[in-house]
């Protein structure tokens, strides 16, 4: 009878396929994502160099390609800083992309499994060190119709976030924001972007713990579920008067 999706420009390319491919006017309701603080009551562990930390699935492969300049500069330019990916890709591949990087880079590199399912994940995340989180998304269409669940993630173990500027980080969604870039997060357009915001980020740990306690302030705030509950209970009410 109907559809919900997460995000706005889901919304418009599902209607407009389905309209051109189907012929249906399907009516489709945007219920965003949001966080449930009571999912992330684990003890994170604390690392006391600066560990850069990315999640992410396979469907990431563009973007991770379009940041890994910058890491290779950031880690270049800092000899402690230590790089984890997880989930993202299989030894194979990190042989690919990262066997032509030095030694010494290669040396702080690790790469971790993925959970098998997202129950797993919020106690899984609490013990990487991570005390920055990095959310690249290229500028496509399909990256516009993901949501900001990444930067809600870290938010919850206070990550201080460094985003691409696209959608879904800098743009209001339904009205609410998520990312405010110097307020609760970073964003970047460029890769010059990436390895400057990073390295503030690095060499300043009064601001990496400012704009993780924002950010922990914004998401349990403005997108705990509990808070949307009015926003979904008007969704349902539409889709049985339909």
């Amino acid at each position: 009878d109907a559809l919900t999706v997460s995000t706005v420009p889901l919304k418009k390319k599902l209607h407009k396929h389905i309209l051109d491919v189907h012929g249906i006017d399907m009516p489709i309701y945007v219920i965003p994502n949001c966080n449930d603080v009571n999912d992330w009551q684990y003890n994170k562990v604390q690392d006391s160099g600066v560990v850069i930390g990315y999640s992410g699935g396979l469907s990431h492969n563009d973007d991770l390609d379009m940041v890994l300049p910058a890491i290779k500069t950031i880690m270049e330019k800092y000899p402690d800083v230590r790089f984890q990916l997880m989930g993202q890709m299989d030894l194979d591949k990190a042989k690919k992309i990262f066997g032509k990087w030095k030694q010494s880079l290669r040396n702080r590199i690790m790469l971790l499994n993925a959970t098998k399912t997202q129950p797993e994940y919020p106690a899984y995340l609490a013990e990487q060190p991570w005390n920055i989180g990095i959310a690249p998304l290229i500028d496509s269409p399909f990256n516009e119709c993901k949501s900001s669940i990444k930067f809600f993630e870290y938010s919850m173990y206070k990550i201080p976030v460094v985003a691409s500027r696209v959608y879904p980080y800098h743009k209001d969604i339904l009205g609410v924001p998520v990312i405010t870039d110097g307020e609760n997060g970073l964003l970047c357009d460029t890769v010059d972007d990436w390895v400057k915001n990073l390295s503030r980020l690095i060499e300043d740990k009064e601001l990496r713990e400012t704009l993780g306690q924002n950010a922990y302030d914004h998401i349990v705030k403005n997108w705990q579920y509990k808070d949307w509950k009015d926003n979904i209970i008007k969704v349902v009410g539409q889709i049985l008067m339909l």
